[in-house]
């Protein structure tokens, strides 16, 4: 997807066709929507997500500044979809390419536990050169990262 200019607000839908007799969110599968802008490199960082379920999984990012962003939308079962957009100037969604889903959410993972894990130095155990990143994402999955670059010692 691309933005030519700021965004100060672009709306993603994921809609799912309603089931007859359906009255309950329980009686749509669970959504996972995540947007990543991409740089001139392809590296992806996390933008924002939902999870959640309901005939409709919608969730508003505001001040998307000019650049390429990738929509990952993950659905629990076999149903079909619409994702949608919205937004007060136009976001060109041509060339949109299926990408590897594991490779995707690694790089989305390390990019939100880099920008908002909480860190644990290892400087106590003799080792300032170790870290682990742990937190909960918003999106429904936990994530670790443990990082030593220390020569010398290992965790």
């Amino acid at each position: 997807m691309k933005v030519a200019k700021v965004q100060k607000e672009l709306f993603l839908t994921v809609s799912q066709k309603e089931k007859k007799h359906a009255t309950s969110s329980f009686d749509f599968a669970a959504v996972k929507l995540i947007l990543v802008q991409k740089d001139s490199r392809g590296r992806l960082t996390y933008i924002g997500a939902k999870n959640n379920s309901g005939r409709q999984v919608f969730q508003v990012f505001e001040n998307l500044q000019p650049g390429t962003y990738q929509v990952y939308v993950e659905v629990d079962t076999l149903q079909e979809v619409v994702l949608s957009c919205y937004s007060q100037d136009k976001v060109d969604f041509s060339g949109e390419q299926p990408v590897d889903r594991m490779d995707f959410l690694q790089q989305t993972m390390t990019s939100y536990l880099y920008t908002n894990a909480e860190k644990k130095t290892y400087s106590s155990e003799g080792i300032p050169e170790a870290y682990k990143l742990v937190c909960k994402f918003e999106f429904g999955f936990v994530g670790f990262l443990y990082r030593n670059d220390s020569l010398e010692a290992t965790l």
